[in-house]
């Protein structure tokens, strides 16, 4: 699998506050959507995206950014903008909560299986998610494991490198070491909350991460955790590294059509 298009076109937008404060300013949560080849024929699409950490207002209510995201995926859908459910599948990169601290995000996983035939994912470190996700949400919670859905093989790593403890913290060596193993599995799509940082630019991340990366099969991977003023980078080995850190990206077979 691998992203084709060579721009990331906007299709929508929403406005979110990023904190539960009446008064806290608006941030805008871009949709994007880019070509991508290597989709099985059961596929039209895969939305990835992940750190939806706000609130929305909607009929004098305030609501978590990440279900009112699934919520408005499934008004897209219903509207012919962006594939079918049973066409979609869903990625989740981690930090679904919606305030500070560390919060229960399941609720968040159930909104989105209903906008896809499954979804697959990693938590963040401020994600209190337990695996296993419950059968009735039909996910896959993934930790240093894989699972093979409609002929896709995706791989996943919980959690960010830090030498301090914590929910979902990992130290460098433990965390290298496991991702190390994931790898060996040679998956189509790899997913983490962390990730690599990107040579000769200012894109955060992890050197140790990029190494392993780039020692090994090239990949596309999706991550959040970090900012990128930019969605998308590659690796020198090739591997594509798509940042869906507070933002919306839809994988798609074929371009047309806007969301609005």
């Amino acid at each position: 699998m691998r992203i084709s298009g060579t721009e990331f076109v906007r299709i929508h937008q929403m406005e979110y506050s990023p904190s539960a404060s009446e008064n806290s300013s608006q941030c805008e949560l871009p949709f994007l959507r880019v070509s991508v080849d290597g989709l099985p024929d059961s596929l039209d699409a895969i939305i990835a995206t992940g750190d939806l950490q706000g609130f929305t207002v909607a009929s004098g209510t305030r609501a978590g950014l990440g279900e009112a995201v699934a919520f408005e995926i499934a008004r897209l859908q219903r509207e012919g903008l962006l594939p079918p459910p049973d066409r979609t599948a869903v990625v989740l990169t981690g930090d679904l909560h919606a305030g500070a601290g560390e919060e229960d995000v399941l609720p968040v996983w159930r909104a989105f299986r209903n906008v896809g035939r499954w979804v697959a994912g990693v938590a963040g470190n401020h994600d209190r998610l337990v695996p296993p996700v419950p059968r009735d949400v039909n996910a896959h919670l993934l930790d240093g494991s894989t699972v093979a859905l409609d002929g896709i093989r995706v791989g996943g790593l919980s959690g960010i490198v830090s030498a301090t403890a914590g929910l979902w913290h990992r130290r460098e060596r433990d965390y290298i070491n496991r991702l190390s193993l994931l790898m060996e599995q040679q998956c189509d799509l790899l997913v983490l909350h962390d990730g690599p940082n990107v040579a000769g630019t200012d894109l955060p991340g992890w050197p140790s991460i990029r190494h392993l990366l780039e020692s090994a099969t090239p990949v596309l991977m999706i991550r959040g955790h970090d900012h990128w003023p930019q969605p998308m980078a590659e690796l020198a080995n090739g591997t594509q590294v798509l940042n869906v850190e507070g933002r919306v990206v839809v994988l798609q077979r074929r371009l047309g059509g806007t969301a609005g």
